[in-house]
């Protein structure tokens, strides 16, 4: 339908028939109309007032693109009229529509897809949070790169800082040390040192106490020295623990230190641990 037949139709004030592919208005009776009479065609249009003609037609082609466009609410509503009445107008209406929303799906499939390709391509290739023996970083797989962004204490660290050291200490590197060598750390080596020395002050001591009886118990005279044998060939007895002396040339055994100091001067005595004097 061309703009010619809508003036026409406007013209002749009757019904128009709406034909497509710019044809022609079909011809209606002569009637009296807006601008014609009962017995004669509409005389043409004289734009009898200045602008009056333009603003007319300025009208008229907007409600004929709004009318034949099918996204408007005035599109729509022609295109349904024309589709109740069974006119090709309707029918092309629809189809535009029905091209119009399935251009619009492919396009929100193809921005879907894409989005989705990318997401996958930045998992693949993006940057990734690892966790790596406590240290948390941002790995890059294309450069093979790692960038620290938190380190957490190690177990010997928390050790040393729950026994409130202070980091970088002589006293923070023996803990750190004890509770990785455990048993075999600093702190158990001195702990075992001390333990040792207090060991060996009480062995010398009880030696020194053994040591101080023994020398003790050499004087005292023992059992025998008081409760002699008699002699086979009848040797007196020792009476008091002092033998009797002895012949000369004979090499006495003396057990005691009075023994030996009773022997008369000259006489060779041995003494228990063996070795051979002569009394004074």
């Amino acid at each position: 339908m061309n703009m010619n037949s809508i003036l026409s139709a406007l013209a002749m004030g009757g019904p128009m028939a709406a034909v497509e592919n710019n044809a022609t208005a079909a011809p209606v009776p002569p009637h009296t109309g807006y601008l014609g009479g009962r017995n004669g065609p509409a005389p043409p249009l004289v734009d009898q007032k200045p602008g009056l003609l333009s603003r007319l037609m300025g009208g008229v082609n907007r409600f004929s693109d709004e009318l034949l466009h099918p996204t408007t609410s005035l599109g729509k509503l022609g295109m349904y009229l024309g589709a109740a009445t069974g006119g090709d107008l309707g029918r092309a209406g629809m189809a535009a529509q029905d091209d119009q929303r399935q251009f619009e799906d492919d396009q929100a499939q193809r921005a879907y897809r894409e989005a989705q390709a990318q997401t996958a391509l930045f998992k693949a290739y993006g940057p990734k949070v690892m966790n790596i023996g406590g240290i948390v970083g941002m790995a890059d797989p294309t450069t093979g790169g790692f960038t620290e962004t938190y380190r957490a204490p190690t177990d010997p660290e928390r050790y040393a800082e729950s026994r409130g050291f202070e980091k970088g200490t002589p006293d923070w590197n023996t803990a750190m040390e004890d509770y990785v060598l455990r048993g075999n750390g600093p702190t158990a080596f001195d702990y075992d040192v001390d333990l040792e020395n207090a060991r060996q002050g009480n062995r010398v001591g009880l030696e020194n106490l053994r040591s101080g009886n023994r020398a003790h118990l050499r004087g005292q005279p023992t059992y025998s020295d008081t409760h002699p044998r008699p002699s086979k060939r009848g040797t007196p007895p020792v009476i008091g623990g002092i033998p009797p002396a002895p012949k000369p040339g004979r090499i006495v055994t003396v057990k005691t230190p009075q023994e030996a100091d009773a022997l008369p001067p000259g006489t060779v005595f041995k003494t228990p641990d063996g070795r051979l004097k002569v009394s004074k």
